[in-house]
């Protein structure tokens, strides 16, 4: 009951409750950022497996929270890895590319957005 009281006539729980998803977001995303550094350097490109749809569903994480350094960093790995597993003319490639695009056009960088847009438009029209 202390707590309780002291919760309510404090930031509330509205607020307690947006803190502690906020945390609890940041501590996922982290911990799951470090697992996928340490699985890309245990990797080879040749030997994915899931790894590869892993590290984009991370990256699209990132994008969701507004983090377009994190994001554009490993959404670049992937097209890396996806270029070796796919080859330059997938779909998935393609996917990469037009995200990459959304990305590049937040963080500013419209030249690459474009870049990165027409590449991703070749492929579909290939």
């Amino acid at each position: 009951d202390a707590i309780h009281a002291a919760v309510k006539s404090g930031v509330g729980f509205a607020k307690l409750n947006l803190v502690t998803k906020n945390h609890m977001r940041g501590w996922y995303l982290d911990t799951a950022q470090a697992l996928a550094e340490q699985e890309d350097a245990e990797n080879e490109s040749e030997n994915l497996g899931l790894y590869d749809l892993a590290l984009s569903n991370l990256a699209l994480s990132m994008l969701v929270q507004d983090d377009y350094p994190n994001a554009l960093r490993l959404l670049e790995r992937c097209l890396e890895l996806w270029r070796v597993k796919y080859g330059e003319e997938h779909i998935n490639t393609e996917a990469v590319y037009d995200v990459l695009a959304l990305v590049l056009a937040r963080g500013y960088e419209y030249d690459k957005a474009l870049e990165m847009r027409d590449k991703a438009l070749q492929i579909k029209l290939a």
